[in-house]
């Protein structure tokens, strides 16, 4: 039997065993690739939005708050750097602490 699809008819290829032609293949093709182009193009615009949205609002925090940004910057560079003193201290303890029990 052959089964009627959603369309609600059956085309000559689909009850003959008849290769497609290579027109239809080539337009088949060429339809799939211009759908990823356009997917691809769409996921890129929507990319782009979204980077100019951060950058005008990152351009509207510093007009509003000129230095904020270096100021941030530096808190974390010298958060990093206590940190690292820090690790180094516990470090020197530690072998201290062995070296006495030495």
């Amino acid at each position: 039997g052959i089964d009627v699809g959603p369309r609600g008819f059956v085309v000559a290829t689909e009850i003959y065993d008849v290769p497609m032609s290579a027109s239809r293949a080539a337009s088949m093709l060429e339809r799939q690739v211009t759908e990823e182009r356009q997917k691809r193009g769409r996921a890129m615009a929507a990319e782009r939005k979204k980077n100019l949205l951060a950058e005008k609002k990152a351009w509207e925090d510093m007009m509003r708050n000129p230095g904020m940004r270096e100021d941030k910057e530096a808190a974390e560079r010298r958060e990093r750097m206590m940190e690292r003193l820090r690790d180094e201290i516990d470090e020197d303890t530690k072998k201290r602490q062995e070296r006495a029990k030495e």
